[in-house]
C-alpha cells in the first residue's frame, strides 16, 4: 500500500507492534500493567449518505459534534448553504488570527489558499503572505497568480524564489522530520516554505485540506466527467490506445495532457471503488508487485492482507454512490494520512 499511495494511512505504520491512533479516536491505557485496553472511535465527520441524494442505503454512522457546527439546520435552500458556508469560513479564519506572536499565512495562488487569505486579510490591516516559485521550472512556478491575490488584498507578500540545486540542498535536512517512509515530494516544498517563513513570522495560516473538502484536484473533476457526462468520458476512453502511444510526462504541458487523459481512459474501465484507487495511487498493483519482487525477502512483521486492508480503506464508495463518497473517503485517507501529516511535519 505504501507504494502506491506513497504514505502509510493509519491505523498502520512501518514498525513492527507500532498502530497510529487515527482521528477522532481514543485508547485506554492500564498504566500499571502497561496494557492497551480499548481503542474507540469518539468523533466522526458527520455526513448521512441518503440526505446527499446517494439512495437508500444505511447512513454513515456518526455521533454528535461537540460544537455548535452540527446544529446547523438541514433545510436550508442552496443559496443560504452558501451563504453560510462563508460565514462558517470567516469564522473559522478569525479564530486562527488569536495569536500572541507575529502572524501571517500561506499563499500559493490557489483558489484554497487565496480564499483563507482574502478572509484573513478582512480582519488584519497588511497580512503577511509568503509563496515559494520555481525559478528552473516554470511549469511548476505559479508565483505570479499569488502576487495577484496579494495585491488585491493589499498584503505584505514575500517571494521565495527556489532553483532545483535548493530543493537538493534540503532534501537531507528535511528527511530529520520524517519518522517513516513518506514519499509526497510536495513535502520538501512545504519544508522550504515554513523554514523561511519562521524567520518572519512564527504562526502562518494555510489553505492545506480544502481540495479534500471542496473537489479541487483534477482526479474531482475527472471523477464527476466519469459519472455525469458519459459521451465525452466513452469517447476519451475508446481512444486509450492513442494516448498509450503518445508520449507521457509531467514536466511538459501538453504531455502531461495526454498522461492525464490515458489516466482518465484507465479509469473508466474500472468499478467506482478501482477507480479511485488508481486514481489515488502513485503506482499500480502491478507495478509495486514487480517492485517488491526485486526486493530481498525480509524477516519483518506479517502485514495483514493487503486486499483486507484496500477494502477497508474503499468502504464508503458504492456502486450507485456520488462524488460526495469519493471526498468522503478523501477526508478519511488523504487528508489526516498525507496532506495535514506533510504539513505538520514540515511545518
Amino acid at each position: 500500500i505504501y507504494l502506491q499511495l506513497t504514505y502509510i494511512p493509519a491505523p498502520h505504520s512501518i514498525f513492527k507492534g507500532v498502530t497510529k491512533l487515527e482521528p477522532g479516536h481514543f485508547c485506554k491505557l492500564e498504566i500499571a500493567n502497561h496494557k492497551f485496553l480499548e481503542f474507540d472511535k469518539y468523533y466522526s465527520i458527520p455526513w448521512n449518505s441518503r440526505e446527499s441524494g446517494v439512495g437508500s442505503r444505511e447512513s454513515q454512522p456518526s455521533q454528535a459534534s461537540p460544537t455548535p457546527y452540527s446544529q446547523l439546520p438541514t433545510n436550508l435552500t442552496y443559496s443560504e448553504q452558501q451563504t453560510e458556508l462563508v460565514r462558517l469560513m470567516d469564522d473559522s479564519v478569525q479564530l486562527r488570527l488569536i495569536s500572541d506572536v507575529p502572524l501571517g499565512a500561506f499563499l500559493s495562488g490557489g483558489v484554497d489558499s487565496s480564499v483563507v487569505v482574502a478572509l484573513a486579510s478582512q480582519h488584519t490591516k497588511h497580512l503577511n503572505t509568503f509563496s515559494i516559485g520555481f525559478r528552473d521550472e516554470p511549469m511548476y512556478d505559479e508565483t505570479r497568480y499569488a502576487e495577484l491575490v496579494a495585491k488585491k488584498c493589499n498584503t505584505n507578500h514575500t517571494v521565495f524564489s527556489l532553483t532545483n540545486d535548493d530543493l537538493f540542498n534540503n532534501l537531507f535536512s528535511a528527511l530529520e522530520y520524517i519518522d517513516e517512509p513518506f514519499g509526497d515530494s510536495s513535502a520538501l516544498n512545504m519544508y522550504i516554505l515554513s523554514m523561511h517563513t519562521s524567520k518572519k513570522v512564527k504562526v502562518a495560516l494555510s489553505g492545506d485540506g480544502a481540495d479534500e473538502m471542496f473537489g479541487g484536484y483534477n482526479k474531482h473533476g475527472a471523477e464527476y466527467k466519469a459519472r455525469h457526462d458519459l459521451l465525452a468520458a466513452n469517447l476519451i476512453g475508446l481512444l486509450n490506445p492513442l494516448w498509450k502511444a503518445l508520449p507521457q510526462s509531467r514536466g511538459a504541458a501538453t504531455a502531461n495532457k495526454i498522461r492525464q487523459l490515458s489516466r482518465f481512459s484507465e479509469g473508466m474501465k474500472l468499478s467506482g471503488k478501482e477507480r479511485y484507487w488508481l486514481w489515488a495511487s502513485f503506482m499500480n498493483e502491478k507495478q509495486a508487485d514487480e517492485l517488491l519482487a526485486a526486493l530481498p525477502p525480509t524477516p519483518y512483521s506479517q502485514l495483514s492482507p493487503y486486499k483486507d486492508r484496500k477494502h477497508d480503506i474503499l468502504k464508503y464508495i458504492h456502486k450507485k454512490g456520488d462524488i460526495n463518497e469519493v471526498l468522503y473517503t478523501d477526508m478519511h485517507l488523504l487528508l489526516p494520512n498525507d496532506m495535514l501529516t506533510k504539513v505538520d511535519l514540515m511545518s
